[in-house]
């Protein structure tokens, strides 16, 4: 990628300033998450834009909003927060790990994966204006699942596509060079 892209527009990476690479500002995760902790839901986004502000005025210019879709991403939340303060936001496409993936994952293709990211990429979140800057996939704890495989190469696919960066998860540190392993497979396609 030339450029980077932020919820509200493509921009140069001299514009990126200070960054923050993995935060969540908005995020609903799954009801049994927030069971266990309900401090893992951010849901209020004027206390993100309150956030957001504290950031900027230290010198803040950009930050990576990492929730992925099965997370509860909010495209149009970040957009309504990038309008408020002068933060760039990039907004993230992929999964964390398979506990988290909704069913229809579990069926989905490589290229059906490959396909929904690339949309998200070129032209925009579930028919918003919204784009997203990178693309996320992770693992389990000392595993990679068989599903967890599936959506790591489709990212890997996209990512050839469009050029946009990549963003792994490991649970704990574990499984990293793993998902390399896989990333570099794909890329010898």
């Amino acid at each position: 990628m030339e450029k980077i892209r932020t919820v509200l527009m493509d921009i140069k990476a001299e514009e990126l300033g200070f960054t923050y690479p993995h935060e969540h500002l908005i995020c609903h995760p799954p009801n049994w998450v927030i069971e266990k902790d309900l401090d893992l839901e951010l849901p209020d986004v004027e206390k993100a834009v309150e956030e957001l502000r504290y950031f900027y005025n230290t010198g803040g210019r950009t930050l990576v909003e990492a929730t992925a879709i099965d997370y509860g991403r909010q495209p149009e939340d970040l957009k309504y927060i990038a309008k408020q303060v002068l933060v760039h936001i990039i907004c993230t496409t992929g999964f964390i790990k398979e506990p988290y993936y909704p069913d229809w994952v579990k069926t989905a293709t490589i290229d059906d994966l490959t396909e929904l990211f690339v949309k998200e990429i070129n032209e925009g979140i579930d028919g918003t204006a919204v784009k997203v800057g990178q693309i996320k996939a992770g693992s389990s704890y000392n595993v990679i699942t068989e599903q967890e495989e599936k959506v790591i190469r489709a990212v890997a696919r996209a990512q050839r596509v469009t050029g946009t960066p990549v963003f792994m998860y490991t649970e704990n540190g574990t499984m990293a060079l793993e998902q390399l392993k896989i990333l570099k497979e794909e890329s010898q396609i």
